[in-house]
């Protein structure tokens, strides 16, 4: 995600940064690009008509709930501006936000941001946007479930790279799980574990490497663990070693 905030003063300059940074990224988006706004939003009504003139705007096509975002505190609410992209095959879906943040009615700030994946995937036509990102070169993902294994594997391979470990307590447990969300797809994904340990493998050597045979404790990670649950789903005692002494 890329995102920049400003104060409300500068809407105009930020959408002109905005539509420079997007056309300057070569991907035809002064053709495909959309801007959706709400008939109800003036402010972003103009931006949209002067600033981001270059892209088509579509008024009040989407749900009302599109327009508006919620912070999860009482008062604070954002008005969206919305871009979306329309695939040459006609897809067509949101990659970002240009929002005016208000506290109780006033406003506050101006945000701007952006999912690079959705961003590339649409751009290029892929089907997810994880295949728009470097795990999908390594293990490129044939189903649904190959897409779900594919996000947590990354997911955990970077948290690795980053010193955490599969455990149950603290910040390691999010590699647990995300690890754990690996063992449980594998059975009925496309996937071999030799083609995840070289996937980890790339990974890595991407970032510099990992300083010993990481990629390969955590595709034995996996392993033991497909082999724990399976255990654990038929009532069988699990005696294999236990998984904190292989990662």
């Amino acid at each position: 995600m890329l995102g920049l905030v400003a104060p409300p003063g500068d809407l105009g300059r930020m959408a002109r940064d905005v539509a420079d940074y997007l056309l300057g990224l070569g991907l035809r988006l002064d053709e495909r690009l959309v801007v959706w706004i709400s008939s109800e939003d003036s402010d972003l009504l103009r931006v949209a008509r002067t600033d981001l003139a270059v892209f088509r705007s579509e008024i009040d096509t989407q749900p009302v709930h599109r327009y508006r975002h919620v912070y999860g505190v009482d008062g604070l609410y954002g008005r969206n501006l919305n871009f979306g992209i329309r695939t040459d095959s006609g897809r067509v879906d949101q990659i970002g936000n240009l929002i005016v943040i208000e506290w109780q009615g006033v406003p506050r700030a101006v945000e701007f941001g952006i999912s690079i994946p959705m961003l590339l995937s649409l751009c290029h036509d892929k089907p997810h946007p994880l295949c728009a990102t470097p795990i999908a070169e390594y293990l490129p993902p044939a189903t649904p479930t190959d897409i779900w294994l594919a996000d947590a594997l990354a997911t955990a391979e970077i948290l690795v790279q980053e010193g955490l470990r599969p455990r149950k307590h603290g910040r390691n447990r999010t590699v647990r799980t995300a690890m754990w969300r690996v063992a449980e797809l594998l059975p009925t994904s496309s996937f071999q574990i030799d083609g995840i340990s070289r996937a980890l493998g790339s990974l890595s050597a991407d970032r510099g490497g990992f300083a010993d045979d990481m990629s390969g404790q955590m595709a034995a990670y996996v392993l033991r663990s497909v082999e724990y649950m399976a255990n654990r789903s038929a009532g069988r005692p699990d005696t294999g070693i236990p998984l904190s002494q292989i990662l």
